[in-house]
């Protein structure tokens, strides 16, 4: 459950406070409940809709996404290196902004995606 802390960050643009998102990191330091923080403090430091985390296997040449909050995306699946947002990311070496949020993008970039 998130804290009010996380759940300010996230729904109040604007509003966002540096040092509660760090309290309330702090608050619990176990893997599983901070990495379901991170990603919605990231959202409100970043005014974004959404945010994820995930976890690269070199050897498999994959990624699994292990948090997320804002949009759903298959939470817990692992995709090939080179495929979604994640790959689009790893392959540029930086965070890809997706300019409309609510379109659908799966796969490899296509058309007059700027990956930005």
């Amino acid at each position: 459950m998130a804290s009010s802390g996380t759940r300010r960050a996230a729904t109040e643009p604007g509003s966002y406070r540096l040092d509660v998102a760090v309290a309330d990191m702090y608050a619990d330091l176990r893997v599983t409940p901070l990495l379901r923080r991170l990603p919605a403090h990231t959202r409100g430091l970043l005014s974004t809709v959404a945010g994820s985390i995930s976890v690269v296997d070199p050897e498999q040449r994959s990624y699994a996404k292990i948090a997320e909050t804002g949009v759903r995306s298959q939470l817990g699946r692992s995709f090939p290196l080179d495929e979604g947002a994640t790959g689009r990311a790893l392959s540029l070496g930086r965070p890809v902004v997706i300019a409309r949020p609510g379109a659908a993008w799966r796969g490899r970039r296509q058309g007059n995606d700027t990956g930005r």
